[in-house]
């Protein structure tokens, strides 16, 4: 059984995490398209401008998602609301009054500007594993290699889709944490708790990993697993993967992490 404080998803992002698996997939099979289509075009022996060209013409193929805001854009802003979301249900069951739709709350200036910090950051990384991808490939057809060059080409654009896929659902689960912690302090809460998540084995135990235990019980002076909102920034995602999330502490008491 699951214990009580633990669950394997307290971030509550599975779905949004989903959805941006999906896409990173997406964009990286018509890169792999791309490539197939033009390295059969190029001679056996390509002259460096060919081979610039043809990196030049995978990369704007990477580039288009982040730039058209499609690649990150959605799901920042998904999960945003999703921490905005868990805080409400925290609030609300912690007997306080919280009306008014989740994305009305992005009109405030604080969340506002927090949002698109978030926005620029992952869209920073995002575009740091587009070019680590890139350039990953350029060293595949300079350097050589016993298979043939288009299963090595995709093989380094395996690892780009692998490595987008973990840097982006890391960074949403930190998205939620920093709009939980956001919105729990529009109501003056000063106190969060850690939920550390759970991971199920294939014999269907729990365990949680040593790192995000240290979370819960890591004691700053007020009690194991609370922290005040200061120190709580940031903390959250403990490692790559990482679906640890918070609850508030209304009047004292620490309230449950509800699930729908």
């Amino acid at each position: 059984m699951i214990a009580t404080q633990n669950q394997v998803d307290p971030s509550k992002t599975l779905a949004i995490r989903k959805k941006y698996t999906n896409q990173q997939r997406r964009i990286f099979a018509a890169a792999v398209a791309s490539s197939q289509t033009a390295l059969a075009n190029l001679p056996e022996n390509p002259t460096q401008n060919q081979i610039d060209n043809y990196l030049a013409a995978l990369l704007a193929l990477l580039m288009l998602n982040v730039t058209s805001g499609n690649a990150v854009y959605p799901y920042v802003q998904a999960a945003y609301l999703r921490g905005v979301t868990n805080a409400n249900l925290d609030l609300r069951a912690g007997g306080l009054s919280v009306v008014g739709a989740e994305t009305a709350v992005l009109t405030q200036a604080v969340h506002r500007f927090s949002l698109q910090a978030r926005q620029d950051s992952t869209q920073a990384m995002i575009r740091d594993v587009y070019l680590g991808t890139v350039n990953g490939v350029g060293n595949e057809i300079s350097t050589g290699g016993e298979r043939p060059l288009i299963d090595r080409v995709n093989g380094q654009l395996r690892k780009g889709m692998n490595l987008a896929i973990t840097v982006g659902a890391t960074a949403i689960v930190g998205i939620v944490a920093d709009a939980f912690l956001n919105r729990v302090a529009d109501f003056g809460i000063s106190l969060v708790s850690a939920v550390a998540e759970a991971q199920f084995t294939t014999q269907g135990d729990d365990k949680v990993c040593f790192r995000c235990l240290e979370l819960e019980q890591r004691d700053n002076g007020n009690g194991p697993g609370v922290y005040t909102i200061q120190e709580a920034r940031g903390i959250i995602p403990v490692h790559f993967g990482c679906r640890c999330g918070w609850t508030a502490i209304v009047l004292g008491h620490n309230i449950p992490f509800l699930r729908f």
